[in-house]
């Protein structure tokens, strides 16, 4: 049952639909209109914000230990309707219900951690040129924020931006997604609750570009943080930028995976494809290809596949569902197509057993950027270049510079060389990087196989020691997470 009274939030009044456009608020299990959506009109955007400058002379003057004790309030309020909350996430969004319990229990940890540091927002004493003088610095709090939060973890991603902001003595106004309005109405009631004064949280939704362009525009913002695509990022950054205003931006990522062949193959394969298929792929780190060693290469992908035969797909309020449906179908609709352009570039598709294509909420087990298992993805596929949560169309100079495989069993024909960071075993002497040989293969090539850990030539030092490998194709540096926690090939600096 979805029992929430979805609105604005503005000036300490909720303002229902009273003749504003809705738009209708759609499980994404069953399709079934859930509710109906007010959206903010131009005057109601122009209240928030003078609403917000009001709760900011307020709020600014109260201790963070006065603030502390408000929002600690909150997220127990929060704890105690933890059932409910995730309840109203799952309908909204589609993931299963204990992965939206979790989601709550973030909420809380996340605004009583902001509530807790808001009290060592530390200045410093500097040395003075003389004597007499004495130089210090002071933090105070910037002024109203303009917050923008996405849909895939809507309820932590909108309680990440308002604990931050009030814990440094902000006022804010957010714009939460228009498809999971009713958990951050949730959160924010909490607020409200725990005594919150008037004007120190608006909340919108809306047209995006209209609340957004009106949200940066104005001189009373002076902050903006957002989380998203790379476009509406650069966007939003550009806007930003012509106020000289400051933005934090946590945008789309791009995650590749190496697998040596020196792992616990089954445990990695596990590892990777639970990662993989976590939220039905909709993860800004979710890993978007894997570069697998070419002698672990089939078992690694047949225990990936074995991992998504085991996946259960349904309606995330049912019991025993380890994953949930897309959560618009826009998703659905472009996972499709990229699944569609990797098989005509030669892909190899390891469908789950029985048939998962039937209906939206069975076709949506297919993770934001993935289909089952794709093996073996020429570097022109489309589900190799985009990052998560980006759009279709790309540049002709991103579509350059994103050149990969899938694995080891390289399809195409780049330039690859890979590159590990591993401290010596003496602490006497520094850290060396070690190189593959460039590894070169003609056009029509269908494999090459790298040269092994131990024959790599050492190069220069870098400047503190990472556990990272470094992946560059065709010039184009890319960072990856090792599958394993350590390489266990001795080798000599």
């Amino acid at each position: 049952m979805y029992d929430v009274e979805l609105g604005l939030y503005i000036d300490g009044q909720w303002r229902a639909g009273e003749g504003r456009r809705t738009l209708p608020v759609v499980n994404p299990a069953t399709e079934e209109v859930l509710a109906h959506l007010p959206l903010a009109s131009e005057q109601d955007i122009a209240d928030a914000l003078a609403s917000a400058q009001e709760g900011f002379d307020i709020w600014r003057t109260v201790s963070a230990w006065d603030r502390q004790v408000v929002m600690n309030r909150a997220a127990d309020l929060i704890q105690v309707r933890r059932e409910n909350l995730a309840h109203v996430l799952t309908l909204e969004n589609g993931k299963p219900l204990a992965d939206a319990r979790g989601e709550i229990d973030r909420v809380v940890e996340t605004i009583k951690w902001c509530a807790e540091e808001g009290k060592r927002a530390y200045g410093r004493l500097l040395p003075p040129r003389q004597p007499e003088l004495v130089q210090t610095t002071v933090k105070r709090p910037i002024g109203p924020v303009a917050a923008f939060a996405p849909w895939n973890f809507p309820a932590v991603l909108v309680a990440r931006k308002v604990a931050a902001a009030l814990a440094a003595g902000c006022s804010v106004v957010v714009k939460p997604a228009e498809e999971t309005p009713g958990v951050c109405v949730g959160v924010i009631r909490a607020f409200i609750d725990a005594g919150l004064p008037k004007g120190v949280i608006n909340m919108l939704f809306g047209e995006p570009s209209q609340v957004s362009d009106r949200l940066i525009a104005s001189s009373i913002t002076r902050k903006v943080s957002f989380t998203g695509s790379v476009s509406v990022g650069r966007l939003l950054s550009t806007l930003a930028a012509k106020q000289l205003k400051p933005v934090t931006m946590e945008l789309g990522g791009h995650s590749p995976v190496v697998v040596f062949d020196d792992v616990d193959l089954q445990a990695v394969a596990r590892a990777c494809a639970g990662f993989k298929f976590r939220n039905a792929g909709q993860v800004c780190v979710s890993a978007s290809r894997f570069f697998v060693h070419e002698r672990v290469y089939e078992e690694f992908t047949r225990h990936f596949v074995e991992f998504a035969n085991a996946v259960k797909v349904g309606n995330g309020l049912e019991a025993g569902i380890s994953m949930g449906p897309l959560a618009n179908a826009r998703r659905l609709e472009s996972t499709m197509d990229l699944v569609a352009d990797a098989k005509e570039r030669g892909a190899t598709v390891y469908r789950p057993r029985g048939s998962r294509w039937r209906s939206r909420v069975q076709s949506s087990c297919i993770p934001a950027r993935s289909c089952a298992t794709l093996t073996c993805i020429r570097g022109s596929s489309r589900a190799i270049r985009n990052r998560a949560f980006c759009k279709r169309n790309r540049s002709a100079r991103s579509r350059r510079s994103c050149r990969s495989a899938t694995s080891m069993k390289l399809c195409s024909a780049p330039t690859v060389w890979i590159s590990a960071w591993r401290p010596t075993p003496s602490p006497t002497q520094s850290n060396v990087q070690l190189q593959f040989a460039k590894a070169s293969m003609p056009a029509g090539s269908a494999s090459t196989v790298l040269p092994p850990l131990w024959q790599m030539r050492p190069l220069a030092a870098p400047s503190k020691a990472v556990s990272v490998t470094k992946v560059a194709l065709k010039g184009w540096m890319l960072t990856c997470r090792l599958a394993s926690s350590a390489r266990q090939v001795p080798f000599s600096p």
